[in-house]
């Protein structure tokens, strides 16, 4: 992964953003615990691949050291590109 940055750096291609879309009332504390027991099962989403001296390595994070702001945003529907 590191390499294939290196080769391509302007290329989002491991990138997925999205948009969801929710109705009702948000229990952000039980999607906060959705999300960091997918964090825990899925070692691929807490990892990176930072450099030292031009070399570069695998650092898999503990789920608490990754950082994710499940804070609710609204947004204006012609900024979305629907």
């Amino acid at each position: 992964m590191w390499f294939l940055n290196r080769f391509d750096t302007e290329s989002a291609v491991n990138n997925v953003p999205m948009v969801v879309r929710l109705t009702g009332t948000l229990d952000i504390p039980a999607m906060d615990t959705a999300v960091k027991d997918v964090l825990a099962r899925h070692e691929v989403l807490r990892t990176r691949y930072p450099e030292v001296d031009g070399v570069g390595f695998q650092e898999i994070l503990s789920v608490s050291e990754v950082g994710i702001d499940l804070a609710p945003e609204s947004v204006e529907v012609d900024r979305v590109g629907v």
